[in-house]
C-alpha cells in the first residue's frame, strides 16, 4: 500500500510537550486517561483522589494520599511518595457518576457514565421515619471512602446525585441506630437498633488515657470514638455482642462486648503502660483461679432453670462467662449477672466477693419472661426474615419461645420480597406478648408485550410489581412511585419502561415498548461486517452484541453505540432517529512509525481523540480514522512525549514518522 506523507504535520510548541502517557510513565508515577463512556471524549477537570486501603483498628476516616485533576487531554498524573500499595482511586466530575477503582494503580483508561439521582427513605428500628441520619454512599469495600453523603429530612428522605443507580452501597450513622450495608436500589432502608456505649480508658494506675481510638468491628465500618482528656468516650450505634477494641499510641487492647443488659452502663478499659509491653487486655493466664458455681432458680417452681446465661464482670470491664453454670476467676470483687436479653428469664444482678481457694455456689431466683407469640403468619411470603427488635438488640425469630421483658418496647419486623413491615407487640396475656402479622396483597401490573416477528401479535402478561425478582422475561422493582420496569424479550430486546407502581392495578400499554432498530455496520468500502463487537449504551443498560448483517437490536434514539474491530479506529456514534441504523467508518488510513535508530525498546503509545493504542512490530496501523484536524500524542518509556497537530485527508492514506528524545 502506498502512503502519502502528511501535510500540515508540525510538532506543537515545546511548552505543549508532556512527559507522561498511560503506559509510558516513569517508575513511581501513576498516569490515567479519563473519558466520557458514551462519546469517548477526554474529560478535563476530573477529580482523581487516592485513598489508603487501611484495614487496621486505628482506621477512623479514610486517609487521602494524593489528589489532582485531569488536564485538557483528560490525563491525570500522580507521583507516589511512598512504596505503592493497594488504594481506593476515586474519579469524580460534574454530571457524571462517581467511579472507584481498587489497587496500587488504576487502569490506564477510566470511563465515566452519566450521573443520576437516587432517593430513598430511612426508617428507625421501630418503623418510624428517621430524620437527621447521615447516609454514606460508597463503591468499594468497608474501608472505602464515602464518595457521597446526605442527611435525611423530617420524612426520613434523602437524595444523592451524581451516581450510577445500579452500583454502590449505603451506610447509616445516627444516635440510636446501627447500620448494615444496603445495596443501592433496594428501596427503603430499615435500620437496626444501635446503643450508646459509654466508658473510660485508663492505665494500670487508674489514670485517664486521652486520644485513644475505641471502636466496634461491625462490618469493619462500625462506629469509632476518641477518648477525651478524662479518658471518657461515647460510642454511638453500637451493636450488642460485637467485639470492641481500643488502640493507644503503642498498643492495642481487644475486649469482648458487654452483654445487651450491660451495654447501657459505663465500663473501664485498661491500656497497659509502654514498659509492660503490648497486651490484649486479657487477665493474667497464670493467675490462680477459683471455681464459682451459679444456679438460676425459676421463681414459679423453685427448680433450677437450665440454659440461662450467667457471667461475672470485673471492675476493669472484663467478662467471665459461665460454662454449664461454672466459671473460674481470680479472687476479687465481681458483679454477677444472669438472664436478660432475649432469654427465657428476666435479668438479675448482684455483687459477690470471690476469695482464693473457696468453692462457692450462688443461687439466683429469676422470674420467667413473657414469650413472644406470632399470629396470622399464613399470608407471609416464603423465606421472609422475621425479627424481634428492642432498644437493646435484634433477634431473628424461628419459633414462639423467645422470651422478652414485659415492659420492654419491642416490635416484630418482617422483611421479604423487597418489602418491610413493622408490627407492635401487644400486652402480656397468658404469659405471652403477641403480634398479629398480616401481609398486603401484591400490587399488580398488566404488561402488554408486542411481538414484531411471526404471528405472536399482542400478548398480555400479568405480573406482581411489588418486589424485585425475575419471572420469565420480566425483571421488576419493588417500591411504590415511578419505577423502572426492565423487559427482556427475544424479539423486542431489553428495554426499560417507566411505570407508576401503586396500591391499585396499573396498565402498561403495549406501545410503551419500542420497536427495535436494525443495526448495520459497514467497512470503509461499504461491505457489511459480520465479525467484531459493538457496545450499545442505552442509559445505564449496556449491550455487547456480536455484529452480523441486518441484526436487530432494541435501541433508543439517544443511545450511544461504540463499535470495535482490530485494526480500526473505534467507531462511536449517537443514534439520531428511530432507525434503521447504518454506521460506517470513514475511509482514512493512518500508519504511525518510529523514525529513529534504535526505536523505543518497549514500543510506543499513541493517544488520538481520547483513544489509546499500543504499537505492534514498530507500528500503529489504523483504518477508519476520522478526516480533519487531530492532536496526536506519542510517548514511550524513558522518552519525552511529543504532540503533533495533523490534518488527515479523507481520500489519501497517511504516514506519520516521529522521533522521541530521551528524558
Amino acid at each position: 500500500m502506498v502512503f502519502a506523507l502528511l501535510l500540515f504535520l508540525v510538532p506543537l510548541a515545546p511548552g505543549a510537550e508532556r512527559d507522561a502517557l498511560p503506559g509510558t510513565q516513569a517508575e513511581g508515577t501513576v498516569c490515567v486517561l479519563v473519558r466520557d463512556a458514551r462519546t469517548g471524549k477526554p474529560l478535563a477537570g476530573v477529580r482523581v483522589a487516592q485513598y489508603l486501603e487501611d484495614a487496621g483498628e486505628r482506621f477512623v476516616t479514610p486517609v487521602l494520599l494524593a489528589e489532582t485533576r485531569t488536564d485538557k487531554r483528560g490525563i491525570a498524573v500522580v507521583r507516589w511518595k511512598d512504596k505503592p500499595r493497594d488504594c481506593h482511586w476515586i474519579f469524580d466530575a460534574p454530571r457524571f457518576a462517581v467511579s472507584e477503582k481498587y489497587g496500587w494503580s488504576p487502569p490506564d483508561v477510566v470511563e465515566l457514565e452519566p450521573g443520576h439521582d437516587v432517593s430513598a427513605r430511612v426508617f428507625g428500628p421501630f418503623g418510624k421515619p428517621r430524620a437527621g441520619v447521615r447516609v454514606e454512599y460508597l463503591l468499594g469495600c468497608s474501608h472505602s471512602p464515602a464518595v457521597r453523603t446526605a442527611v435525611t429530612d423530617a420524612a426520613g428522605r434523602f437524595s444523592i446525585g451524581g451516581v450510577n443507580p445500579r452500583i454502590g452501597r449505603f451506610w447509616l450513622r445516627a444516635p440510636g441506630i446501627a447500620s448494615r450495608f444496603f445495596d443501592v436500589g433496594v428501596g427503603d432502608l430499615h435500620a437496626a437498633p444501635g446503643l450508646a456505649l459509654t466508658g473510660r480508658v485508663t492505665d494500670d494506675d487508674g489514670k485517664p488515657v486521652a486520644n485513644v481510638v475505641v471502636g466496634s468491628h461491625q462490618e469493619m465500618r462500625g462506629p469509632r470514638a476518641r477518648t477525651g482528656p478524662d479518658g471518657a468516650f461515647r460510642l454511638e450505634g453500637y451493636v450488642p455482642n460485637e467485639t470492641l477494641f481500643a488502640c493507644g499510641p503503642r498498643n492495642r487492647v481487644a475486649y469482648p462486648a458487654p452483654r445487651p443488659i450491660d451495654s447501657r452502663q459505663p465500663f473501664r478499659l485498661i491500656i497497659r503502660s509502654p514498659d509492660q509491653g503490648e497486651t490484649d487486655g486479657r487477665p493474667d493466664p497464670d493467675a490462680k483461679r477459683t471455681a464459682v458455681r451459679i444456679v438460676t432458680l425459676d421463681a414459679a417452681t423453685g427448680r433450677p432453670a437450665p440454659d440461662v446465661p450467667a457471667w461475672l464482670q470485673r471492675a476493669d470491664g472484663w467478662l467471665f462467662f459461665a460454662d454449664d453454670g461454672v466459671v473460674h476467676v481470680p479472687a476479687g470483687r465481681y458483679e454477677l449477672h444472669v438472664g436478660g436479653g432475649f432469654g427465657s428469664h428476666a435479668a438479675k444482678q448482684r455483687t459477690i466477693e470471690v476469695k482464693d481457694g473457696d468453692v462457692s455456689e450462688h443461687r439466683v431466683v429469676a422470674q420467667r419472661q413473657p414469650r413472644v407469640a406470632l399470629g396470622g403468619r399464613g399470608g407471609l411470603p416464603k423465606h421472609a426474615d422475621i425479627e424481634l427488635v428492642t432498644p437493646h438488640g435484634m433477634l431473628r425469630l424461628r419459633d414462639d419461645e423467645t422470651g422478652i421483658g414485659a415492659n420492654v418496647q419491642a416490635v416484630v419486623r418482617v422483611r421479604g420480597q423487597g418489602l418491610t413491615r413493622v408490627f407492635p407487640l401487644g400486652p402480656v396475656r397468658d404469659g405471652k406478648r403477641t403480634a398479629e402479622l398480616t401481609w398486603p396483597a401484591p400490587r399488580r401490573l398488566v404488561l402488554g408485550l408486542r411481538s414484531f416477528r411471526g404471528s405472536g401479535g399482542k400478548r398480555s402478561v400479568e405480573i406482581a410489581g411489588a418486589w424485585s425478582e425475575r419471572d420469565g422475561n420480566i425483571v421488576r422493582t419493588h417500591a411504590t412511585g415511578v419505577q423502572t420496569l426492565v423487559v427482556s424479550d427475544r424479539n423486542l430486546g431489553t428495554q426499560a419502561i417507566a411505570v407508576q407502581v401503586g396500591e391499585v392495578p396499573a396498565q402498561v400499554p403495549a406501545d410503551a415498548l419500542r420497536t427495535p432498530g436494525t443495526l448495520r455496520v459497514l467497512s470503509p468500502n461499504g461491505e457489511a461486517f459480520v465479525t467484531g463487537q459493538a457496545t450499545v449504551r442505552d442509559g445505564f443498560f449496556k449491550h455487547s452484541p456480536r455484529l452480523s448483517d441486518g441484526r436487530s437490536w432494541c435501541l433508543r434514539a439517544d443511545a450511544y453505540v461504540r463499535v470495535e474491530r482490530e485494526g480500526y479506529f473505534p467507531l462511536r456514534q449517537k443514534l439520531a432517529d428511530a432507525g434503521p441504523y447504518t454506521l460506517s467508518w470513514p475511509g482514512t488510513e493512518l500508519d504511525i512509525a518510529a523514525d529513529q535508530t534504535p526505536p523505543p525498546a518497549n514500543g510506543f503509545v499513541v493517544l488520538i481523540d481520547g483513544e489509546l493504542f499500543e504499537s505492534k512490530d514498530g507500528h500503529v496501523k489504523l483504518q477508519g480514522v476520522p478526516a480533519g484536524r487531530h492532536t496526536i500524542l506519542i510517548g514511550a518509556s524513558g522518552r519525552r512525549t511529543k504532540a503533533y497537530e495533523v490534518t488527515l485527508d479523507p481520500k489519501a492514506p497517511a504516514l506519520l514518522k516521529f522521533t522521541l528524545q530521551e528524558r
